[in-house]
């Protein structure tokens, strides 16, 4: 892949991103600021609760990795021993993306520094 098509990718992968965030904000609103949100690693399960703290919406997700806003770091979760292992198996599917853009930050098994925190939500 070269870098042109690699920009390109990540621009359409971020435009779909955006539309599926305005998406759940129109039919859930979430994002609103209103209530809270659990991420349960034993199921695999993201849940938004409303203000009154009823379930309004469940997920099933993978969880690719974390940011530390200290550090302004990240580190996949297929590398993250605080990570469980069931949740670090179906995150490996990530480190294919260094085979196939050729670039080495998607195979790091370490923390590395990136951008800031817009960078870690892909916005």
């Amino acid at each position: 892949m070269t870098d042109d098509e690699f920009y390109a990718f990540m621009d359409s992968t971020f435009a779909e991103l955006e539309q599926k965030q305005v998406a759940l904000s129109e039919s859930y609103g979430l994002g609103n600021g209103a209530g809270r949100w659990w991420f349960d690693q034993a199921t695999g399960k993201l849940q938004f609760f409303d203000a009154a703290d009823q379930l309004e919406a469940e997920a099933d997700v993978i969880n690719i990795g974390s940011y530390s806003a200290q550090g302004n770091s990240w580190k996949w979760a297929w590398s993250n021993e605080t990570v469980l292992p069931a949740l670090r198996e179906r995150a490996a599917k990530l480190k294919e993306l260094e085979d196939l853009t050729g670039i080495a930050l998607f195979g790091l098994d370490h923390v590395f520094e990136i951008g800031d925190e817009a960078m870690a939500r892909g916005s």
